[in-house]
């Protein structure tokens, strides 16, 4: 039988690893199993944030584009209007509403013309993970043009009886439909099907679904480009329905939006473990990397390349990174690489950019609001959540009561359950609740340990 009497309560003594490090004293004064693999899950959105830092510096701004050719004449544009993408992460109704500004600064009223979406700077697609569940909308489709995450609100609507009716979705828009059924109603709830470009939902008469609730985009330029059609229209400007095509080189400008900094970006992508945020991040780092130093990096990732040629001090034999969100079972990283990329951050003392500036605090903030709120830790703890089933992590800065600052990284991983998980095609709602419990048991778990730490040291 397993030990599972160790520090992490539970557990087998294999299936864990952690690392605590004094930046006081310069040393680790824990660690078990620092230097094996783990599925980091949602961690990994550390190694992306370090990676995007050190080569788009943090003065970077992500940037969307409003194009056109051909002669605006009396509120005429006679030819072609363009929405063009650079994996802004943030693309928000803000934005799209000074874009629609920049087309009444230009006097123009109706394009008599094609209205096309580039989203040119990469190759989309319709999901982020082909291993997760396609309905999930942390699971949505990716693109260099995308907003709100990608995600599309479904709202209940019921009639005198209090019975579900209808179910509308925020915003509407052609090409999203949804659907009411009440026959056969078994796991999962929800159902999509997608035609072409049309993308179908459809709900159970049951409550078996929140009243408001996020779904995933597949078509994420469309969808921005629609919503931006919708936007015009709302503001006395007639577009033609979207499609896709790259902006000619010749082309002129309207008018070009900027996101906040990278440190911004990021904090917010932390705060809340957004994975359409760090892939599109990621994109753009890739992009940039490659550009600066002509790679060849083989079966590589960019950012695999990244760590193993610059970080020379830590072992990356066993680090793979398949995706930066961490939305897989597949990325691999131990507790001493993670820790590693948490202290050069920590060293390099970045305007905006330390450990407490981008990371949640615990029983406040983001995805630590829940964590380790019991008075004596709440506070105390920054740090990265990551968890998908049998796998679970948490990573970042404390201060114990003793007053001194460490640096800590703390894996559960659970492969033969994770393996075997996986094999199975279609998953029921036996496996959804089994792999959410053992969540919740690797979670408690970890807090535990912490709070011990938190005390002894």
């Amino acid at each position: 039988m397993a030990n599972t009497s160790g520090e992490l309560q539970g557990f087998s003594q294999d299936n864990y690893g952690y690392l605590v490090y004094d930046l006081e004293n310069k040393k680790i004064v824990k660690g078990h199993n620092i230097n094996k693999e783990f599925i980091p899950s949602s961690v990994t959105k550390l190694f992306t944030t370090l990676f995007a830092s050190e080569i788009l510096g943090n003065e970077y701004a992500f940037s969307t584009t409003l194009l056109y050719n051909g002669n605006i004449s009396e509120g005429i544009l006679t030819g072609n209007l363009y929405l063009k993408g650079s994996s802004d992460p943030e693309l928000s109704l803000d934005e799209l509403l000074t874009l629609t500004e920049g087309l009444k600064s230009k006097g123009i009223k109706e394009v008599k013309g094609n209205f096309f979406y580039d989203e040119s700077l990469f190759a989309t697609r319709d999901m982020l993970d082909q291993e997760m569940p396609s309905d999930a909308f942390y699971n949505a489709g990716i693109g260099p043009l995308s907003f709100n995450s990608n995600t599309i609100f479904v709202l209940q609507r019921r009639d005198k009886d209090g019975k579900i009716s209808s179910a509308d979705l925020l915003p509407s828009l052609p090409g999203f439909e949804s659907h009411i059924y009440n026959n056969n109603i078994s796991y999962p709830y929800i159902r999509f099907k997608s035609s072409g470009n049309r993308e179908i939902w459809e709900f159970p008469d049951k409550y078996l679904w929140d009243n408001r609730q996020q779904l995933p985009v597949k078509h994420p330029g469309l969808y921005t480009s629609l919503v931006f059609q919708k936007l015009c229209a709302i503001h006395g400007i007639k577009l033609t329905h979207p499609s896709k095509r790259k902006a000619e080189s010749s082309i002129k400008t309207i008018c070009i939006v900027k996101s906040k900094t990278l440190p911004a970006v990021i904090k917010n992508m932390l705060f809340s473990s957004n994975n359409i945020t760090a892939e599109l991040i990621y994109k753009t780092t890739s992009t940039e990397y490659r550009g600066k130093n002509d790679l060849n990096t083989g079966r590589l990732s960019d950012m695999e390349n990244f760590y193993k040629t610059g970080f020379k001090g830590i072992n990356w034999s066993n680090f793979r990174i398949v995706n930066a969100s961490g939305l897989t079972p597949l990325n691999r990283a131990t507790p001493a690489q993670t820790a590693a990329v948490l202290l050069f951050i920590e060293k390099s003392n970045k305007t905006d950019f330390r450990l407490e500036n981008i990371l949640p605090l615990s029983g406040w903030d983001g995805t630590m609001k829940s964590r380790l709120d019991q008075p004596e830790a709440a506070f105390r703890v920054y740090g990265k959540t990551g968890s998908i089933f049998y796998s679970a992590g948490l990573a970042g800065i404390f201060y114990a009561k003793s007053g001194k600052r460490y640096i800590y990284s703390i894996f559960i991983n659970d492969m033969a359950e994770r393996e075997e998980y996986d094999r199975k095609k279609v998953k029921s709602s036996d496996d959804i609740n089994r792999g959410g419990s053992w969540s919740k048991k690797a979670s408690s778990a970890i807090d535990n340990f912490i709070i011990k730490q938190l005390n002894e040291l």
